[in-house]
C-alpha cells in the first residue's frame, strides 16, 4: 500500500512539469509582435540626428517616425493592420502611439510610445505621401496609404523571426511670423483761410502695434516748430512771403520712438503783399467844363493879340 502511494505521488511531480511545458507551447503557439518604446523612435531630418526617443525639434523641423516590428514566432502573423496617433495640441511635448495588430497574434495588438519635446508650444502633422514599409535592411517594401494616422493601414503578413519596419514623416508647425509695424506719414494738407494764415492737417499710418505719439510742424519761417498730439493746426506769418511747411510724424513702436515724414508731407505756401493803387485824375463834369472855359478864354487872348498887331501893320 505504502509503494503505491509513494509511486503515485511520483507520477504526480512528473506530471506538474509536462503540464507547465505543454500550457507554455499553448502560450506562444502563436505569432507575436514584439513591444517595449525602444522600438518607437524619432530622427529629426532637419538637423540630421540619430534615431531617438525621446526626441527633440524646433519650430518648422521635419521629423522621421519609424517602428520596428517584430515577430519572434512561431506562427506567422496575418494582416499585421498598424496605426500611429499624432497629438493634434500645441503644445511643447506631444507623445505618438503606435499600435500594430493582428487577428492571429498573442497578444492580438502591442502598442508602443514615442515623445517629441519642442523648443516652443507647436503642433506636428503628418506629412501627406511618406508612409512606407520596410525590410530588416531599411530596404523598401512598399509605399503605404495615408491612412496611418487615421484607421491603420495593412501591411500584410509578417513571417515567424521576420523584422520589418513602419516609417513616415512629420512636420512641426511654422508660426506665422509677426506682422511688421507700420508707420508712416501719408500727407500734408495746407489751405489758407486768410492773408498770412494757414491751416495745417495731417494724415499717417499707425499699424501692427505701431501708435500715434505726435506731429512736429515746421512752418519754414524761422520761429520754432511746433510739437503737438493734434494733427490739424492753424498758424499766422508775422511777414509776407514763400515758405516751406513740413510735418513730421512721431510713433510708438514696441517702446521705441520712430519718426516718419517725406515729400507728401511737405508743402510751400505763399503770401503776397497787396500793391496801392495809383491816384487817377478827377476827369469829372466839373473839371471838363472849367477846363473848356480856360481853353476859350486862353484862345480869345491869344486872338485879341493877334488883331492888334494885324491892325498895326496895316495902318503903315
Amino acid at each position: 500500500m505504502k509503494r503505491f502511494a509513494f509511486i503515485a505521488a511520483a507520477m504526480a511531480l512528473i506530471a506538474i512539469p509536462v503540464m507547465l511545458f505543454a500550457t507554455q507551447a499553448f502560450a506562444v503557439s502563436e505569432g507575436q509582435i514584439n513591444g517595449g518604446n525602444v522600438n518607437y523612435k524619432i530622427k529629426n531630418l532637419t538637423q540630421n540626428t540619430a534615431y531617438t526617443n525621446p526626441a527633440s525639434a524646433n519650430a518648422c523641423d521635419e521629423l522621421e517616425y519609424t517602428a520596428l516590428l517584430y515577430n519572434p514566432g512561431p506562427s506567422a502573423l496575418n494582416d499585421v493592420t498598424v496605426v500611429a496617433t499624432l497629438p493634434i495640441a500645441v503644445a511643447t511635448s506631444n507623445t505618438s502611439t503606435m499600435t500594430a495588430s493582428s487577428e492571429n497574434a498573442d497578444p492580438t495588438s502591442t502598442s508602443f510610445s514615442a515623445t517629441l519635446n519642442l523648443s516652443s508650444a507647436q503642433s506636428v502633422s503628418y506629412v501627406n505621401g511618406t508612409a512606407q514599409l520596410l525590410n530588416s535592411s531599411t530596404g523598401l517594401i512598399e509605399n503605404l496609404p495615408d491612412g496611418i494616422t487615421q484607421g491603420g493601414v495593412n501591411i500584410g503578413d509578417l513571417g515567424p523571426s521576420v523584422t520589418e519596419f513602419v516609417q513616415f514623416e512629420v512636420q512641426v508647425s511654422c508660426p506665422k511670423p509677426a506682422p511688421q509695424p507700420v508707420y508712416t506719414c501719408n500727407a500734408l494738407n495746407v489751405t489758407e483761410p486768410a492773408t498770412k494764415q494757414i491751416q495745417a492737417d495731417v494724415q499717417y499710418t499707425a499699424e501692427n502695434g505701431a501708435t500715434f505719439k505726435d506731429v512736429t510742424y515746421n512752418f519754414g519761417d524761422g520761429s520754432t516748430p511746433l510739437t503737438t498730439t493734434n494733427t490739424s493746426t492753424s498758424y499766422t506769418y508775422a511777414q509776407y512771403g514763400t515758405y516751406n511747411v513740413t510735418a513730421v510724424v512721431a510713433f510708438d513702436v514696441n517702446g521705441n520712438t520712430e519718426t516718419a515724414t517725406g515729400p507728401t508731407c511737405a508743402k510751400t505756401v505763399s503770401f503776397v503783399a497787396p500793391t496801392t493803387p495809383t491816384q487817377l485824375v478827377n476827369t469829372g463834369p466839373g473839371d471838363v467844363i472849367g477846363l473848356f472855359g480856360a481853353v476859350t478864354v486862353a484862345g480869345a487872348v491869344l486872338h485879341r493879340l493877334f488883331s492888334r498887331r494885324f491892325a498895326h501893320r496895316s495902318v503903315k
